[in-house]
């Protein structure tokens, strides 16, 4: 029973003097009586004082928030206990950034581990998808082997395919950045995604024509929207209405002090809201995880919204979800405005033949499966490969070699130097030579923000022979 309470309880919880004194409140959850009861036992019959014990509490609406409480004791004139003083503030906020504060380190750390096993992995793909390729040349067009190649090849394409979401989420790959309208990224694939979700599935899309500029990749936007709209529609497996709009956005300090990792600014949003199943809490402290999936086994990867969260996060910039069991869920990306012109949209490239050359070209790669992959594909190809393992045997080739070298094919990561040293320590006795850097994710000296610094030359792993031969053509080519 309360004897007192300031106007700041009042405030707080919603009851006054009046409706306290002299009768218990309902606003201690039963889920906290027992250690509430601890504390206070210990300060009636021993005196003890309470610090900064945690608890929640009920307003007298039914809301419950996060409390710190301080309890102490005090005395009548004669000395003897009269009663407890306590102090109570309100943490909801505090917990609340907390907790968000929580699942973005835990997401940064999942999103380092992820690119390691990435970078690891590409290197022993790119020697299983090049020497399948390299075997295809040498098979006959019939026969039992090259048919069960080209199975090899198609499941090391799919690993590739794990490995690039795996980078997209840990904010390890390559983006192209240019000015983009999102309305007109939108429009050119609404049909696509209108075939992608179904007849049973209705598509909407409110394109305000307002919407701003931003800086993005073209193909890494739509692979979010692509994402989003097939999550959207495996929620609604009896149909229902999916919904994509854009809007402009002023995200204020007030906003950011609840997403610390947000800056404030303006921005261009887009929105893709469906009218499914929807998720529950506990879902939706794991939506962005990655391999977390609520899907039956052998259905999906569990991938698609954490590279929805990588790829937004590269690009500055930021991403919500609501949803309720039953109603639905709005996934809603944030990018930020940019007074940039719109650069001209990307137009697909078509088929060719797999180029060839002559030229020389110095190789490094100090693992020797990808290493030896590189000089047996460029030498089919009719170039001249001059390969090392390390960056010191590279120079030595380069010093020794008494021809032209036209390009050195390198590793980002290399033991004693990186890439970009060696290029520059073997550029000064060769001027005119060209470069192509390597990786299975990039790394801060030839990238920053997953962008490429001007007018470098860079190739993700794996890769195929058609994907060297097409890259080293049009590097040796000047295009």
């Amino acid at each position: 029973f309360a004897k007192y309470v300031n106007d700041s309880f009042t405030e707080m919880f919603g009851w006054t003097l009046e409706d306290v004194r002299g009768r218990r409140i309902p606003y201690m959850p039963d889920s906290e009586r027992e250690a509430s009861m601890v504390f206070i036992r210990r300060l009636v019959d021993e005196g003890i004082p309470c610090s900064g014990f945690e608890t929640k509490r009920f307003t007298c609406d039914g809301h419950l928030r996060e409390m710190s409480l301080s309890a102490s004791r005090y005395h009548d004139h004669e000395g003897h206990p009269a009663g407890m003083l306590v102090v109570l503030t309100d943490i909801t906020q505090r917990k609340v950034l907390e907790a968000k504060l929580g699942q973005a380190a835990k997401m940064e750390a999942i999103g380092r581990m992820a690119g390691g096993l990435a970078h690891d992995f590409n290197n022993i793909l790119t020697a299983v998808m090049g020497y399948a390729n390299l075997l295809v040349a040498e098979l006959p067009e019939r026969g039992t082997a090259r048919e069960k190649l080209s199975y090899i090849i198609s499941a090391a394409e799919k690993a590739a395919d794990l490995t690039r979401q795996l980078l997209a989420f840990s904010r390890k790959q390559v983006l192209e950045m240019i000015p983009l309208q999102l309305n007109e990224i939108i429009s050119d694939i609404e049909g696509l995604l209108t075939r992608l979700v179904g007849e049973d599935i209705e598509l909407v899309t409110r394109l305000d024509p307002s919407a701003g500029v931003v800086r993005a990749d073209q193909v890494q936007i739509q692979q979010i929207l692509m994402n989003l709209v097939v999550n959207a529609r495996d929620a609604m497996p009896h149909g229902g209405k999916l919904t994509i709009e854009t809007s402009n956005a002023v995200l204020d300090e007030n906003y950011c002090r609840m997403y610390p990792e947000v800056m404030p600014g303006e921005y261009v949003t887009f929105c893709v809201s469906d009218s499914g199943l929807g998720m529950d809490a506990k879902t939706l402290s794991c939506v962005f995880e990655p391999f977390f999936t609520t899907k039956e086994k052998g259905v999906g990867t569990g991938l698609g919204l954490s590279t929805v969260y990588g790829i937004v996060k590269q690009h500055r910039g930021h991403v919500t979800v609501y949803s309720e069991p039953g109603r639905g869920t709005t996934f809603k990306i944030y990018l930020p405005r940019t007074d940039e012109t719109p650069a001209p949209r990307a137009v697909a490239e078509t088929a060719h033949v797999r180029p060839l050359g002559s030229e020389t070209v110095l190789i490094v790669e100090d693992e020797e499966m990808v290493r030896q992959l590189a000089c047996e594909a460029l030498s089919m190809l009719g170039y001249n490969p001059l390969c090392a393992s390390t960056p010191l045997e590279a120079i030595e080739i380069s010093e020794n070699y008494r021809e032209a070298i036209d390009m050195l094919l390198t590793d980002v990561v290399l033991p004693q130097m990186d890439g970009r040293a060696l290029f520059e320590a073997i550029s000064i006795r060769r001027p005119g030579i060209k470069v192509l850097y390597v990786s299975g994710y990039t790394e801060n000296f030839i990238v920053h923000h997953g962008v490429l610094d001007k007018g470098v030359q860079f190739m993700q792993k794996p890769f195929n022979v058609d994907k060297l031969a097409g890259k080293v053509r049009e590097i040796l080519d000047g295009r």
